[in-house]
């Protein structure tokens, strides 16, 4: 896998995906977030199982959607020490991001070579907001891959499908790691089909609301030759590897069901691209 860095744009008003280019028939893509490594409710076993499935896929590649880490500092008003990781350690009071992000990129390192790309959430955004410290770059600088570091927490990543020397496909996906709330599925479903109709992509992948949801629905249009042709957009809210969080219980909510989204991509010889998406338990 080949990731091109160049991410950042020409300039202000323009924008460049991060391009991956991929020489086998078959891509998987792992979206990977929703983590809050260093909390107590973070499910390390989970974790592990998922980095070890990735890592044993030779067509895996990952995509970063937001809050790999806890990032809640004693300043933070939403501080709450019943919510930490056992063992409660020195180093995880007295550098919390350091340390948190240090367990995510251990737990994942068998993954590393296999990320395309990542984006930041907004646990990652507060602490570059509060304390001025980016450490989704840090991660994605340890994971080895290229970091979309835009400030509205999205970015896109344009897949070259390579036969050989010949290009056979492209597809286009959209990473966004998602924004507000809502303790019924109507609002995450909302916002992943106003992403789906807005964006211009085979793939719109998205976080944060720490639920599972897969939405797929047809596109039509003309190909180069002015021929009618429909294409299937497939999106998908991921589920968190994180279990009920003190402000979630206060809420009234419950436990999200654990587990890891695959988008399933089969390079075609001639025509379009044949894509799914999985919802798997862990």
């Amino acid at each position: 896998m080949q990731a091109a860095a160049d991410c950042e744009g020409d300039s202000i008003n323009s924008r460049r995906a991060v391009i991956v280019d991929w020489p086998h028939e078959h891509l998987n893509i792992y979206p990977v977030g929703d983590v809050h490594a260093g909390s107590r409710a973070f499910d390390e076993k989970k974790a592990r199982k998922l980095a070890g499935i990735i890592a044993a896929d030779p067509d895996a590649m990952v995509l970063g959607i937001g809050d790999y880490f806890e990032a809640i500092a004693s300043s933070d008003p939403r501080f709450d020490p019943y919510e930490l990781a056992d063992p409660i350690t020195s180093d995880g009071l007295a550098s919390p991001f350091t340390a948190q992000i240090n367990e995510f990129a251990d737990i994942f390192a068998p993954t590393v070579g296999k990320w395309g790309a990542l984006v930041r959430g907004n646990h990652e955004t507060t602490v570059l907001r509060y304390y001025h410290t980016d450490m989704a770059a840090v991660l994605a600088h340890r994971l080895g891959c290229p970091y979309l570091g835009n400030s509205d927490e999205s970015g896109w990543v344009l897949i070259r499908m390579f036969q050989g020397d010949k290009l056979r496909q492209r597809v286009k996906v959209y990473v966004q790691h998602g924004w507000g709330g809502g303790a019924t599925a109507g609002s995450p479903a909302n916002k992943l089909q106003k992403l789906m109709m807005s964006k211009d992509a085979d793939v719109v992948l998205m976080g944060h609301h720490h639920k599972t949801i897969t939405l797929s629905g047809t596109v039509e249009g003309i190909n180069n030759r002015g021929v009618e042709q429909s294409r299937v957009v497939w999106g998908a809210v991921c589920p968190p590897l994180v279990g009920k969080h003190g402000y979630i219980a206060r809420k009234g909510g419950n436990s999200p069901a654990l587990g890891y989204t695959v988008a399933h991509i089969h390079r075609q010889h001639d025509g379009p691209t044949v894509m799914g998406v999985e919802q798997m338990a862990l």
